[in-house]
């Protein structure tokens, strides 16, 4: 595989993060500032790291081993089934590892890298889109934090006029891009199939467990809000 095949699709994937991270800003202005607060009750994975150590995990160790996990042994798995539930299935539980406020957006990347991993053939390609999009994450988080708030929005707003521009150019990109991703929903969703493979798949041990897990993180992201409001409320002035 030639990586060079694969600067269009790291660098519209680093567009729709981008689109992303300007929704949930902008859902956060309109809340008036009650996403954030609500998203800064969980722990983030590199909370209390310096930039080099995020980097180091984020950027090389969590493509590698995720990659490995879910678009390399639990993709393929599924293959026999259709890469509709290679994507998808994989794509949930990669999902629900994640920081609650970035669940969606994890869901839209799992089988964004399950797409990139069939239609390349190699994991290779996945992970490297992937390793790519954590470091552009880290770099920003880490640049917008030490800028002050008025620097902040100018930058935010550079990013946001230029992925606009890019996306408007790219949209063709887009447009296959939102086919390919139907056509993994209609192998997912095959009428006929769709009902004896997802009890099947119940009927595994493993799966139970982390439809269990998944119950759960979703369980506390609903409780948790309401947990440290107890706290506040009651904890003595």
């Amino acid at each position: 595989m030639d990586l060079r095949d694969l600067a269009i699709p790291t660098a519209v994937f680093l567009l729709i993060k981008n689109m992303e991270l300007g929704l949930m800003a902008t859902a956060d202005i309109i809340s008036r500032g009650a996403l954030s607060r609500w998203g800064n009750v969980y722990p983030t994975a590199g909370e209390g790291r310096t930039l080099a150590a995020n980097m180091v995990m984020a950027a090389l160790v969590a493509p590698i081993v995720e990659e490995l996990a879910f678009r390399g042994v639990i993709l393929n798995s599924f293959r026999q089934w259709n890469y509709g539930w290679g994507a998808i299935i994989p794509s949930v539980i990669f999902a629900s590892m994640h920081h609650p406020m970035g669940i969606p957006g994890a869901f839209v990347a799992g089988v964004t890298f399950a797409l990139f991993a069939i239609k390349h053939g190699s994991i290779l390609a996945s992970t490297v889109v992937h390793s790519v999009a954590n470091a552009y994450l880290v770099f920003l988080d880490g640049v917008t934090h030490n800028l002050p708030e008025p620097e902040q929005n100018v930058l935010c707003a550079l990013i946001g006029l230029v992925t606009l521009i890019l996306v408007i150019s790219r949209r063709q990109w887009f447009k296959n891009l939102w086919q390919d991703y139907r056509w993994l929903w209609r192998q997912f969703r095959e009428p006929d199939q769709f009902r004896p493979r997802l009890k099947a798949l119940l009927r595994h041990w493993s799966y139970i467990v982390i439809i269990m897990f998944i119950l759960l993180t979703m369980v506390a992201v609903i409780a948790a809000p309401y947990l440290e409001w107890m706290r506040e409320a009651y904890s003595p002035a």
